[in-house]
């Protein structure tokens, strides 16, 4: 439920500005020329505190939005933990959204009671505020009441110590720089106490990354700071109770035409499950039937099937969205849809799991795996959902369980995971069917991050004289890339490039 507006913005926006400023300024100490590590929580902890100062704190959030900034700094710290390029990648594309999500909801907007359109108005208004950057909160500074008046009084007591710091800060670094040069220890004491590297070569660019920060930073606390108010009705359920828009009912759909839809499906999805329960479950001959055997059969389709099942989901969205009128039988034949595609959707996990027998894992075919995890769960949340008219909630439900599968390939780790089972495969013979390849593919294994090294490391000893000369020059390079030549700072501090260390140095140790 919305909450009402507060008359008055809780800070004048001046101080909003300056909020934007440190958050900009945060961003440079922490983010600009490190890799992403421990910087990453801690700029997404910062950028919510600077929301929670702006908005008036956590007196204002819908106690149903309480989990989004708390997943939000969750998944921040997932990138921490994983040096993994596409799950990083993921990691920060899912803080980013869930800590824009929370500014409005410290502003009072609720945002998972919300209705999809509602929740889309909501994000397209976030992202207009992202693009406008500072400037409504610069505008809104400059017509703030008097505001000439107000800076001369503080003016005048400020004004003797900032002249002072004007002088003095030239003059305190020409001295520091000298006294450096002059003497090794007093240096490296002064690299201990400001550990950055700056000359006048960066300074542009970091002034630079600095302002671009501040003002996309701004644009987003301007938005919590105003608390725009709502679009849409106090609830979901209020939301989907209310009459359909002018969009939604230039698109109705008669339930005939919706039950030709889903009949006609349900036959060709029926012929075709009943292949698969004949052939890929029942194992009836394939050569007889198509010339293939039963191994080429069923190695092949798991990316089209995978694709089936994300058309039928869309389908069925657009379906619960635009029928006129819900019956028993539309009901009946939607659920069936849900169930004849399950069934599609075991069959592409068969396959992907014959095909990773034959040939072994690669982050693709993981990732196909968790699509297939994440399309479960939303399949068995439509059956449920639309079985008691709730298919409004299907979003909801699609978007919890796209976090839920992101933090479990986050525990998992894709990249460890397809080291740790390739190796298996050429160290331990029984593990590969007949029909599958126990080579150990190294150029590939040579592209993963840290997060593949200490398997790398411990399997050295237990694999063949050749797979180690295939796999020695890879630890070399890896010590490389993450002992020699890491002098990342402490911000980029990462789990798993110190596991990656550790397990290299005492590589290095054994030669």
């Amino acid at each position: 439920m919305d909450r009402p507006l507060i008359p008055d913005p809780v800070l004048p926006a001046a101080r909003v500005l300056a909020v934007a400023l440190g958050v900009g300024l945060a961003a440079e100490l922490l983010l600009d020329g490190h890799a992403l590590g421990i910087n990453a929580p801690l700029a997404t902890a910062i950028l919510l505190v600077s929301a929670l100062v702006v908005t008036g704190g956590l007196r204002r959030i819908d106690p149903f939005d309480a989990w989004i900034p708390v997943t939000a700094l969750v998944v921040a710290s997932f990138v921490a933990v994983r040096d993994d390029r596409p799950l990083v990648l993921l990691d920060v594309a899912g803080a980013l959204g869930l800590a824009a999500a929370s500014v409005p909801a410290f502003a009072g907007q609720s945002v998972t009671r919300r209705s999809t359109s509602a929740i889309m108005s909501l994000a397209g208004r976030v992202l207009a505020a992202v693009a406008l950057g500072a400037v409504p909160l610069l505008e809104r500074v400059r017509r703030d009441s008097d505001p000439a008046r107000q800076l001369a009084g503080r003016g005048q007591r400020a004004a003797p110590v900032v002249r002072g710091l004007l002088l003095v800060v030239p003059l305190v670094l020409v001295f520091a720089g000298l006294f450096a040069a002059a003497d090794p220890i007093f240096q490296r004491w002064i690299d201990t106490l400001f550990p950055f590297d700056i000359d006048l070569g960066e300074l542009p660019g970091r002034i630079a990354f600095t302002a671009i920060a501040a003002w996309l930073a701004g644009g987003l606390l301007w938005f919590g700071w105003l608390a725009a108010p709502p679009l849409e009705l106090r609830s979901l359920g209020a939301a989907v109770s209310s009459p359909p828009t002018t969009l939604a009912a230039a698109f109705r759909l008669g339930v005939t035409e919706a039950l030709t839809i889903l009949v006609a499906l349900d036959l060709l999805f029926g012929a075709f499950v009943a292949l698969q329960v004949a052939y890929l479950f029942g194992g009836v001959d394939t050569i007889a039937a198509i010339g293939m055997t039963y191994a080429d059969y069923a190695r092949r389709g798991f990316f089209e099937l995978v694709a089936v099942v994300v058309l039928v989901g869309g389908l069925l969205l657009g379906l619960e969205a635009v029928v006129a009128h819900r019956t028993r039988l539309y009901v009946a034949a939607a659920t069936t849809l849900v169930v004849l595609t399950t069934v599609v959707l075991a069959s592409s996990w068969l396959r992907l799991g014959l095909y990773q027998d034959a040939y072994g894992w690669t982050e693709l075919r993981f990732y196909v795996a968790a699509a297939i995890a994440f399309l479960a769960i939303d399949l068995a949340a439509a059956a449920f959902l639309i079985v008691r008219n709730r298919a409004q909630w299907l979003p909801h439900a699609i978007a919890t369980s796209s976090l839920i599968v992101l933090v479990g390939v986050n525990v998992i780790g894709p990249q460890a995971f397809i080291t740790g089972r390739n190796l298996e495969r050429s160290i331990v013979a029984s593990v590969v069917p007949e029909y599958g390849d126990p080579g150990l593919d190294a150029g590939y294994l040579g592209t993963l991050d840290a997060d593949a090294v200490p398997g790398l490391v411990t399997a050295l000893p237990m694999l063949s004289v050749e797979q180690r000369a295939a796999v020695e020059p890879l630890i070399a390079d890896a010590h490389r890339r993450f002992v020699v030549e890491d002098d990342d700072g402490w911000q980029g501090w990462n789990l798993a490039r110190w596991r990656a260390r550790a397990a290299l140095l005492a590589w290095a140790d054994s030669r």
